[in-house]
């Protein structure tokens, strides 16, 4: 992500999910969440997914538009 900051990039999306929930404390002891913190210090906006694990009626799956 340090690259992206250098090259005037202005959206980053990081299509990941996970299993467990992280804890606030050790929000930026993952690179991961550090780096996507200190591009949106540099004001470059950062698009993650959410929501989108399982087949859940709670989850957001397979949309159609």
């Amino acid at each position: 992500m340090k690259k992206t900051t250098l090259d005037n990039v202005y959206v980053i999306m990081i299509p990941l999910s996970t299993d467990t929930l992280s804890n606030n404390s050790s929000y930026l002891d993952n690179p991961m969440n550090l780096g996507g913190y200190l591009a949106m210090k540099k004001n470059i906006f950062v698009c993650t997914s959410l929501g989108n694990h399982g087949d859940a009626i709670e989850r957001v799956n397979s949309l159609s538009y």
